[in-house]
């Protein structure tokens, strides 16, 4: 559902940092407990998105209210990550262990049906 929604307003692509350890993130269940994304800014209607989704914009208490909606954390690719202005995007392809490049995974909307 979130995918159809960001779509709509213009979101043409996300970015999915892989796990260190496939284990480690894992619930009970087997599945990960949560998630982060970061989204790309490029062809958005902000206005359209935040009347759809305001919760995508609202970072306070940690993104808590984004961790109850959607079981994870969704950041806009373009915006800074951390004090020195890091984005997003470039925040996700760096191991916060070892500083190490690390993979990440593209996903394409744009073929949304």
């Amino acid at each position: 559902m979130l995918c159809w929604q960001l779509n709509d307003t213009g979101v043409r692509q996300f970015w999915k940092p892989t796990a260190g350890h496939p284990l480690r993130d894992l619930g009970r269940t087997g599945i990960p407990a949560d998630f982060d994304v970061c989204w790309d800014m490029t062809h958005v209607d902000l206005t359209t998105l935040y009347a759809a989704e305001p919760v995508l914009f609202d970072f306070r208490n940690r993104r808590a209210a984004q961790k109850a909606k959607f079981s994870g954390e969704l950041f806009p690719s373009q915006q800074p990550a951390d004090s020195l202005g890091q984005t997003f995007l470039d925040f996700f392809q760096q191991d916060k262990n070892t500083g190490q490049p690390k993979g990440i995974v593209a996903v394409d909307l744009g073929s949304l049906q």
